[in-house]
């Protein structure tokens, strides 16, 4: 096997290196995907909480009750989140 190493010695670092370069590369593309989807999903879900929030604002300005909001799937927290900024 040493005979074998020392023969091909460039070949052997190159492959080695290469395999290094691979792996890595790898796991920075999927760490990199991974906070770029994470990023979305939050961009997202506080775009998704912020319309909720406003549904909520203009319903109870309309004079809807907030048992009827409520039943509608709308969380207790962003049903008082509402109520306070009508305030």
């Amino acid at each position: 096997m040493v005979d074998f190493l020392k023969a091909n010695k460039m070949g052997v670092i190159g492959m080695i290196l290469e395999e290094y370069t691979l792996e890595k590369q790898l796991e920075r593309v999927q760490h990199n995907s991974y906070e770029d989807g994470h990023a979305e999903g939050l961009a997202e879900g506080v775009s998704k909480g912020q319309l909720l929030l406003l549904d909520c604002i203009q319903r109870l300005k309309d004079g809807e009750s907030e048992s009827s909001i409520l039943a509608s799937g709308v969380p207790e927290d962003t049903l008082a989140l509402a109520k306070e900024a009508i305030k």
